[in-house]
């Protein structure tokens, strides 16, 4: 699989997402939507306080421009967290007893950046007497580019 990201003298250029391996394979996934969906934008201030102990690229724009990036990249941990938030507000204890995420990271964001962030459930199983939702989860940005794909499950009965 290629790198996302590709060095170059001038800095650091970022591949066409529509070239990626994924994007060829890559279907929407059809089902049931959760109950909600997240539209956020990530600010510096909220970068600073994710980061808080340390400058680094997620946080500090000169140290972004020493790798050759134009901007802040958004830390992934951060946008990771939208997807537990998504889940915990639709499924409540049943992500927080029985939660499972399995996601990739597939492109950046920049701060300020809009996205959001979406599940779908695919299935539901039967499991110890309990129902498991399966959901398909996405971040993605206005035009469609997505930043996170992967799928996660829960609890449902709980």
């Amino acid at each position: 699989m290629q790198s996302t990201i590709e060095q170059t003298e001038g800095g650091v250029k970022l591949r066409d997402a529509s070239t990626k391996e994924g994007a060829k394979t890559h279907t929407e996934p059809t089902g049931e939507p959760l109950s909600l969906e997240l539209k956020k934008t990530l600010t510096a201030e909220m970068c600073d306080q994710f980061f808080y102990t340390s400058r680094n690229y997620h946080n500090d724009k000169a140290e972004s421009e020493k790798l050759g990036f134009n901007d802040v990249v958004v830390g992934g941990r951060m946008t990771l967290s939208c997807i537990s938030e998504l889940l915990t507000r639709h499924f409540g204890r049943g992500f927080y007893l029985g939660g499972h995420v399995d996601v990739k990271f597939v492109n950046v964001l920049w701060l300020n950046e809009p996205f959001t962030t979406r599940g779908v459930i695919t299935g539901r199983t039967q499991e110890n007497g309990h129902t498991r939702a399966q959901v398909a989860v996405t971040c993605e940005k206005a035009d469609g580019t997505k930043l996170i794909v992967g799928t996660a499950s829960a609890l449902e009965d709980v």
